[in-house]
């Protein structure tokens, strides 16, 4: 990773005791990887998004995003047994969520499929904070790519 004041880099290969041509690369804003705001809100926003498969990790889900998340948007939960039984409840990608919302809507949906598993899709987490989405990333040991996170 370049130092954040990077403007231009050089470089020569050599390998036997042969050179390369001298490279310079400009470096330009879209390449210099920002750091995230620690003050300021974040949208997390991957184009994988987020897949809970199971009920472990759903819960697991749920409790980050009490202790970090504000919210969660564009979420999908399904509780199912394999294919008798189960029930889905999908959200417009307008709406979201805070943990206590999303918990209260699972408890809901495990009242008609009890013994189901619990799956939860999301497409964004919004926090509070940079320091907040940071703490989540470390609790979930996940990795992000910096385009990903908005300010």
């Amino acid at each position: 990773m370049l130092p954040p004041d990077t403007r231009v880099v050089l470089a020569v290969a050599e390998i036997d005791g042969v050179k390369s041509e001298l490279h310079r690369r400009e470096i330009t804003e879209e390449l210099v990887d920002r750091p995230v705001e620690l003050t300021s809100a974040v949208v997390w926003q991957p184009e994988r998004g987020f897949k809970f498969q199971t009920t472990r990790t759903a819960y697991e889900f749920i409790n980050r995003c009490e202790k970090y998340a504000e919210s969660a948007g564009g979420l999908r939960i399904v509780v199912g047994e394999s294919h008798t039984a189960w029930v889905d409840l999908n959200l417009s990608n307008d709406i979201e969520f805070d943990s206590a919302t999303l918990a209260q809507a699972v408890d809901q949906l495990r009242r008609h499929v009890p013994d189901g598993e619990v799956q939860i899709t999301a497409q964004r987490i919004r926090y509070v904070t940079g320091q907040h989405f940071l703490d989540y990333v470390s609790d979930a040991k996940e990795t992000f790519r910096r385009d990903e996170v908005k300010p």
